[in-house]
């Protein structure tokens, strides 16, 4: 099939240029599209070891990371039994506790982008309550993507 085509001319475009970022990004993307989120995480993280400042491989590697926990957010939601359902929350908090760190460094080379402070924000919102310091994580964001959609 053709995404197997464009995974052959990756791999033979990386074997002629390893150090290029763009194409182990490219590969990451092309496995995100054939639902293989670990090797799309790993070529991500390689275009990370020849450009730490890749925005979009970071927020890549979130939101593959998002949505596990969704998926999972989702299951928790159809537990019955009220002590396991608390107790399972709390493991998805601990979850979005992990994963918003790297939105934040995402953000750190591209502050302008709006999406990336927007989901930040949601994350945050999402586990505010667990901790005071996500409570003003969220309020922090929440100013800055308000600022960024007045034009300021």
């Amino acid at each position: 099939g053709e995404p197997e085509k464009a995974e052959q001319y990756l791999d033979a475009a990386i074997a002629q240029e390893p150090s290029n970022a763009s194409f182990h990004r490219a590969k990451g993307q092309l496995y995100e599209k054939m639902d293989r989120p670990d090797s799309a995480i790993e070529a991500y993280e390689k275009t990370l070891e020849l450009d730490p400042n890749d925005y979009v491989s970071i927020f890549n590697i979130g939101m593959i990371r998002i949505k596990v926990i969704e998926k999972r957010q989702d299951e928790v939601n159809n537990i019955q039994d009220n002590d396991l359902y608390n107790k399972e929350v709390k493991k998805l908090y601990e979850r979005y506790a992990e994963v918003a760190p790297v939105f934040e460094r995402a953000h750190e080379p591209n502050p302008s982008e709006i999406i990336i402070v927007e989901t930040i924000k949601q994350i945050y919102f999402k586990i505010r309550n667990a901790k005071p310091e996500y409570m003003a994580k969220y309020e922090v964001y929440k100013a800055k993507q308000e600022a960024m959609e007045a034009g300021k």
